[in-house]
C-alpha cells in the first residue's frame, strides 16, 4: 500500500510540475500522469485529491497556453489523441476542443435593463397563469356559482313567457 501511495505521490508531483511549466514534453507526461491518477482516484489521499483538483483548476485557467505549447511542437494535442484514443471523461486530453467552447459560452453579467425586462416578463407570465387557472377552475366548476334569491326570482318581467301553442296563421303564405 505504501508503494502505491508513493507512486500516486510521484504521479501527482509529475502532474503539478508539468502544468506549472507548460513545456510540451513535460505537459504530455503530465497528461499521462493525470490519466493514471484518474484510474487510481479511489486510492488518493484527501491531500492528494485537493492538490489534483487545484492543478486541474490551474490547467483550465491556462488552457490556451497549454494548447499553444502543444501546437508549437510537432505533435499537437489532436494528434496525440488520435494515436491513443482517450475517453471523454479524461477532459485534459480534449482541451483543444473544450477551450473554445467554454470561451464562447462564458456567462456575461446581466445588464440592469435586461434584468428589468426579465422581471417584467416573469410578472406577466405569472399574471397570465393566474388568469388561466381561474378560467379553467370556473369552467370546471371549482368555484361556487351564485343562485338567484327568491325575491329576484319572483319579479315579473315585461317579456311574455314562451308557450307551446302553435299559431296556424303564421305559416300561411
Amino acid at each position: 500500500m505504501t508503494d502505491q501511495n508513493n507512486t500516486l505521490e510521484e504521479l501527482v508531483a509529475q502532474y503539478e510540475s508539468g502544468v506549472a511549466t507548460l513545456a510540451k514534453s513535460e505537459l504530455a507526461e503530465a497528461f499521462e500522469a493525470r490519466s493514471k491518477i484518474e484510474a487510481q482516484a479511489e486510492d488518493l489521499t484527501s491531500d492528494q485529491l485537493k492538490r489534483v483538483e487545484k492543478v486541474d483548476r490551474a490547467l483550465i485557467a491556462k488552457s490556451d497556453k497549454a494548447i499553444e505549447a502543444f501546437d508549437a511542437a510537432e505533435t499537437p494535442l489532436a494528434s496525440l489523441r488520435e494515436k491513443t484514443p482517450r475517453p471523454a471523461d479524461e477532459w485534459w486530453w480534449h482541451l483543444d476542443v473544450i477551450s473554445p467552447i467554454s470561451d464562447y459560452f462564458q456567462a456575461q453579467p446581466p445588464t440592469p435593463t435586461s434584468q428589468l425586462l426579465s422581471w417584467g416578463f416573469t410578472a406577466l407570465q405569472v399574471i397570465v397563469l393566474i388568469v388561466a387557472l381561474y378560467l379553467i377552475g370556473r369552467n370546471l366548476g371549482w368555484f361556487p356559482t351564485s343562485t338567484p334569491t327568491s325575491a329576484a326570482a319572483s319579479l315579473s318581467t315585461p317579456t311574455p313567457a314562451a308557450t307551446d301553442t302553435v299559431v296556424p296563421g303564421a305559416f300561411d303564405f
